[in-house]
């Protein structure tokens, strides 16, 4: 096995794939979570917070809102999701680029995603 920074960076290519993957298929299970029928109408709300090397991303399972009902914003180093009737915080545990704050609401999941920065 070679040693060296370019086994480094590729092994690194590799785990960021393998954490994207696993970014989709969470994103994928919490999608079709929402659309079980019966849920609870008030039930706490599950959420995600998934570091690869260069980016972070925020899921968050929150269903029966509109996407204009759930803000989300950084507030110092927290991430922060506000609805009419909650407002949650989780701790980045990073620096990130704050102009690079996307976020998506499809099928009952929230998620955002933040470029670290180094």
């Amino acid at each position: 096995m070679t040693s060296g920074p370019d086994s480094r960076d590729s092994f690194q290519r590799v785990l960021d794939e393998l954490v994207d993957d696993a970014v989709t298929l969470l994103e994928g299970h919490l999608a079709r979570a929402a659309e079980v029928p019966g849920a609870s109408e008030k039930q706490a709300y599950n959420d995600e917070l998934i570091e690869s090397s260069t980016h972070i991303t925020f899921i968050m399972h929150v269903p029966g809102y509109k996407s204009s009902q759930l803000k989300v914003s950084l507030l110092g180093d927290d991430i922060a999701v506000a609805a009419p009737d909650f407002t949650l915080r989780r701790p980045l545990h990073a620096s990130v680029d704050r102009s690079s704050l996307t976020s998506a609401y499809v099928n009952g999941v929230l998620s955002a995603k933040l470029h670290k920065t180094f």
